[in-house]
């Protein structure tokens, strides 16, 4: 009798340990997708942004502007990504676009869209990120202008007058409300709108974007913590937390950061070439995920100077 346990429990060990393997093997491929894409549920979360406006009574119309117009007068032309590709001045947060019924029955008549650029945040004083794309030595661009309006449209912040940077290439830029400005508020929502002065004179000549950010009351955790926001549908502070803690030598490498960049700009439509398909969408994105990343810092109004 000895024997047999003796046979039937070394029998059964490998059997086990290989079960185990399988398990193991199978659960795999999930567990590494949730791993690497961590921002799953902050883009869920923005996806559903359109439906849950049809069941608010109450509530801002948070309809956006992701990527600017060219611009006219005296806006320098745009750079470009390559020679068949660019980019406007866009808002670094992800945009959904909802069709919007017609008042016609007509076939002709094609249904509206509506484009959403909405994100949430912790923080009193939020940073904001655009990509920026005149940086020529020869650009006479030398300031944008940053307004923060409540739903009602009464303007909290601004006009508030940043630099704009210069170099050669595109960049990724911040900028950090300052805190000598109103604070936001939990649970209000915010209209927020960035335009580049090409002429002062005449501001709806100048390319700007425009959103909206909910001020939301959850924990602060440290920097390294991005993924905790993005788990909780915080944009704002996903992107602003995950670049002040990465290494700035390897950020261009990282995936966290290729996938932000895929969010943003999956749905800029004026990328000439909108029939692209994958390797040139992430050739794209790898370029912009090289870009410098700068921080626009306010300046004395420069239109009370001239």
């Amino acid at each position: 009798m000895f024997h047999i346990q003796w046979f039937i429990t070394r029998l059964l060990k490998p059997i086990v340990s290989l079960i185990l393997v399988i398990i193991l093997v199978v659960n795999y491929p999930s567990t590494v997708l949730a791993q690497t894409n961590p921002f799953q549920n902050i883009w869920e979360r923005i996806r559903s942004l359109p439906e849950s406006l049809q069941t608010r009574t109450q509530g801002a119309p948070v309809a956006g502007r992701q990527k600017a117009g060219a611009g006219r007068g005296r806006c320098p032309a745009l750079i470009p990504l390559d020679e068949d590709n660019e980019i406007p001045l866009t808002a670094f947060v992800p945009a959904i676009q909802e069709e919007q019924p017609t008042l016609s029955n007509s076939d002709n008549v094609s249904p509206s869209k509506l484009t959403y650029v909405w994100g949430r945040t912790i923080e009193q004083y939020p940073t904001f990120w655009f990509y920026i794309p005149y940086g020529s030595e020869e650009s006479k661009t030398e300031y944008g202008k940053f307004v923060l309006l409540d739903k009602d449209k009464h303007i909290i912040s601004g006009q508030i007058f940043v630099k704009i940077p210069i170099g050669n290439n595109p960049s990724l830029a911040k900028f950090t409300l300052p805190k000598s400005e109103n604070p936001l508020e939990i649970n209000q929502e915010y209209n927020w709108y960035f335009s580049i002065v090409c002429n002062p004179l005449k501001p709806s000549r100048n390319p700007g974007v425009t959103g909206w950010i909910e001020r939301v009351n959850l924990p602060s955790f440290s920097l390294g913590n991005y993924r905790y926001y993005a788990e909780k549908g915080i944009w704002y502070d996903t992107v602003t937390r995950f670049v002040e803690s990465a290494d700035p030598q390897t950020l261009s490498q990282q995936l966290d950061w290729l996938l932000l960049i895929k969010f943003v700009f999956r749905n800029v439509e004026n990328v000439e070439d909108v029939s692209m398909n994958d390797n040139d969408f992430n050739q794209i994105v790898n370029k912009i995920a090289n870009f410098p990343i700068q921080t626009l810092t306010p300046v004395p109004n420069p239109e009370l100077q001239r």
